[in-house]
């Protein structure tokens, strides 16, 4: 599934490298985003995984392909009000300038998944208070997760699978790399494809993964991945309370995540 809303600034044609096809400097634009952006974008249309990054060429037919498939997913996708979005935050919570705090306020139908203790995180305990949060959901659910939060929602996902629309999952902590005792106990993370759509951003600095490290696990669970830049741990100490691109890769997601069905 593709979104098309996905507009980059402009670079000139000497930051790109030239692509399999077109000439140096030749680019082709998609005629559906407004002239000053173009689309920033690779699909693997066999495997359905996208990738989002620096490089903006895309040949014809990809584009009548990516055109054609947006017409479709524009039709059905899943709007905020048909969904239970539940909030994750990791070790020590989501203070309120946080952007998961932000959007937990904004969107009527996201509400927080309390754990017992913020600060001595228990995976089982952490997994246990996700499944019960999402067993207690009456629509799909959306899982919106920040670091800790989505090792819990990978450790969970063999549980929850079924009720789960879609997973927008931020700044994820190498936890079996880190050497954290206090995270020590969600070391172990699965490598399997996740049972639902995901998105993955991941910050080309961020101290607790390495960019790459990301990009693997995304491509292992079969998510989005999308570089946000240099953007540390994606939180509030990193500038990143008001969070407005976040929410437009939000409802990018929603849209793979398409409509629920009506009976």
């Amino acid at each position: 599934m593709l979104n098309l809303n996905i507009r980059m600034p402009l670079e000139s044609a000497s930051q790109r490298p030239a692509r399999q096809g077109l000439p140096e400097g030749q680019t082709l634009t998609n005629p559906l985003i407004k002239n000053e952006f173009k689309l920033n974008l690779h699909m693997n249309f066999s495997t359905g995984r996208m990738r989002i990054q620096d490089l903006n060429q895309i040949d014809g037919h990809e584009m009548a392909c990516l055109a054609f498939r947006s017409k479709a997913i524009q039709a059905r996708a899943m709007k905020t009000s048909e969904c239970d979005i539940l909030i994750i935050p990791g070790w020590n919570n989501s203070g309120p300038n946080h952007w998961q705090s932000r959007w937990e306020k904004r969107l009527p139908t996201a509400r927080r998944v309390a754990q017992r203790d913020w600060a001595k995180p228990d995976r089982d305990a952490w997994v246990s208070a996700l499944g019960i949060a999402v067993g207690k959901a009456s629509r799909p659910v959306v899982l919106v997760a920040h670091s800790l939060g989505v090792a819990t929602v990978i450790h969970a996902a063999p549980y929850v699978g079924r009720k789960v629309a879609a997973a927008f999952l931020v700044g994820l902590p190498d936890v079996d790399r880190l050497e954290v005792p206090e995270i020590a106990s969600f070391a172990g993370l699965s490598t399997d494809p996740l049972p639902f759509p995901s998105m993955l951003i991941a910050s080309r600095d961020d101290p607790y993964c390495a960019f790459e490290r990301a990009d693997e696990y995304a491509a292992a669970w079969g998510s989005d991945f999308v570089d946000a830049g240099f953007a540390g741990h994606i939180n509030d100490e990193t500038g990143y309370g008001p969070w407005p691109e976040g929410l437009t890769r939000f409802a990018t997601l929603l849209k793979r995540a398409g409509a629920p069905a009506t009976p």
